[in-house]
């Protein structure tokens, strides 16, 4: 076991209970009964809401992008054991500091790309993991509509719409990357175009184009929005043996347009109780961390690589 005693690892303290912190609040009160859940607020007074930090064993980190790192920075400096949301960040600034502290305090620190928890994305990372030299090219879709993300409620008063605390696009449907990465291998080079059509309103970029050289060979392209005017989520792997589609909103796979793997279970939520099942065993049981910081690392460098591409219309490599 990590640096954690079981009656800490009892108490988990959720910061940020935005959209994504509620669904978090309500997997662990729903299917972790043992855990006692806090959560973290400031006052207008600034000072911090009652509870004391050395009874928590672990964090979740829910709060707008920006912050993830300034938050998990400061729990991690007391010994808290962290799972971050995603993005890991917008910027780069206290990674490594981060990557310092966890190493002292020799931390669990996970990072919520929860799409690896589709049996889907299990499945495509088993069917090529020794077959990449028969893929030609993978062709990856992300379209969506922010507009119907929160029918009830302005979606302006949202992180998703502020660049600032955000990032826009490509921060806010990063799983797209992370899972190309994690399934087929690093990325080599990039090369994007990043633009706002002032669609929403807002300061946010809403479509990505991205261009992708992995360090196999492999080329990919990835397309994101969240203007869109219907639902698509997609991975088209090309081979010289036809195409193989994975349908991440059904997640089911097909092969030449025929099915050959559906998750008959399927319920994404189930995703983000894996996740915490898995991030909570790293700690108890030391067991292999789904998604770890370097991951999270590595993933943000490509996002910051695709970024600065499209700022200077160059290819950049990493």
């Amino acid at each position: 076991m990590l640096l954690c005693s079981k009656i800490m690892l009892r108490n988990i303290l959720i910061v940020g209970l935005g959209t994504i912190g509620k669904r978090y609040f309500n997997n662990l009160s729903t299917f972790f009964k043992d855990r006692e859940v806090f959560i973290y607020k400031k006052l207008k007074n600034k000072s911090e809401k009652n509870f004391k930090t050395k009874k928590i064993g672990a964090a979740i980190i829910s709060n707008p992008s920006n912050l993830h790192i300034h938050s998990a920075i400061k729990f991690a400096k007391k010994g808290i054991h962290c799972l971050i949301e995603k993005p890991l960040s917008i910027n780069f600034k206290g990674v490594t500091k981060l990557v310092k502290i966890k190493k002292k305090k020799n931390l669990s620190i996970q990072v919520g790309y929860n799409l690896r928890f589709l049996k889907g994305a299990q499945f495509f990372k088993k069917k090529f993991q020794n077959k990449k030299k028969q893929i030609k090219h993978i062709t990856i879709n992300c379209l969506t509509n922010m507009l119907n993300w929160r029918k009830d409620k302005n979606y302006k008063k949202f992180s998703s719409s502020s660049k600032k605390l955000n990032g826009g696009v490509l921060f806010e449907l990063s799983h797209e990357v992370d899972y190309l990465r994690w399934i087929f291998g690093d990325i080599k080079e990039v090369f994007a175009i990043i633009k706002n059509t002032g669609k929403l309103k807002s300061d946010i970029d809403e479509i990505a184009r991205i261009l992708i050289k992995l360090k196999s060979g492999i080329t990919a392209d990835i397309n994101l929005s969240l203007i869109n005017h219907y639902e698509k989520r997609d991975c088209i792997v090309f081979t010289k043996q036809g195409y193989y589609e994975w349908n991440l909103l059904k997640d089911e796979v097909k092969k030449n347009n025929k099915s050959i793997f559906k998750n008959k279970k399927f319920d994404i939520n189930q995703t983000q109780i894996d996740q915490i099942k898995n991030f909570l065993n790293s700690i108890s049981k030391n067991s292999r961390s789904a998604a770890n910081l370097e991951d999270g690392i590595k993933t943000l460098k490509t996002l910051l690589a695709i970024e600065k591409s499209s700022k200077s219309k160059k290819i950049i490599t990493l």
